[in-house]
């Protein structure tokens, strides 16, 4: 396939110095740019439809057709997308996340830390680099909102509630 660059930003975002008199000294940041490279990779089937089919089924013959090419190029993208090895076809997600390490190894053993603190952590990496919260949503399943709901802190709960039972996640965000 094809190679396309895309740089994007490496150095985390820091406050602006405030500026004394004027004359005085200015603030100078420098900030680096790394890139990742996007491969491109062509999907393509051919179909091979007779012509009288095609002239005698009024359109039938061309719109199953098209749907079967449509369904056929959805399995291979969703194939490659999800489990692609990277040599010679895309780098699927699953293989891009066990280049980093197993997943396992990134667990939270909820005994020493709540859910609540694993969200702060996770925040806190986004914006060391660059990544700010502010317009940030975290999406769980039902059941883990009501667990994390109804955490403690401390083993015994005697540091109270993680989230404010009043205020919901809303009121006490975990940041």
């Amino acid at each position: 396939g094809t190679g396309v660059d895309i740089p994007y930003e490496v150095t985390g975002l820091t406050a602006a110095l405030l500026q004394g008199a004027y004359g005085s000294n200015k603030d100078i940041r420098d900030f680096g740019f790394a890139r990742a490279t996007a491969t491109l990779y062509t999907i393509a089937q051919i179909a091979d439809i007779g012509n009288q089919l095609l002239r005698q089924s009024n359109g039938a013959a061309e719109r199953v057709a098209r749907r079967r090419l449509g369904k056929s190029i959805a399995i291979t993208e969703a194939t490659y997308v999800t489990n692609g090895t990277g040599s010679s076809q895309p780098l699927g997600f699953f293989q891009a996340f066990l280049a980093f390490g197993d997943p396992a190894g990134f667990k939270t053993a909820l005994s020493s830390e709540s859910r609540a603190a694993a969200i702060g952590k996770g925040i806190s990496a986004l914006e060391a680099r660059g990544i700010m919260a502010d317009d940030l949503v975290v999406v769980m399943n039902p059941t883990d909102y009501w667990e994390l709901a109804t955490e403690t802190l401390g083993s015994s709960g005697s540091g109270g509630w993680v989230l404010d039972p009043a205020g919901g996640a809303a009121g006490s965000p975990p940041v």
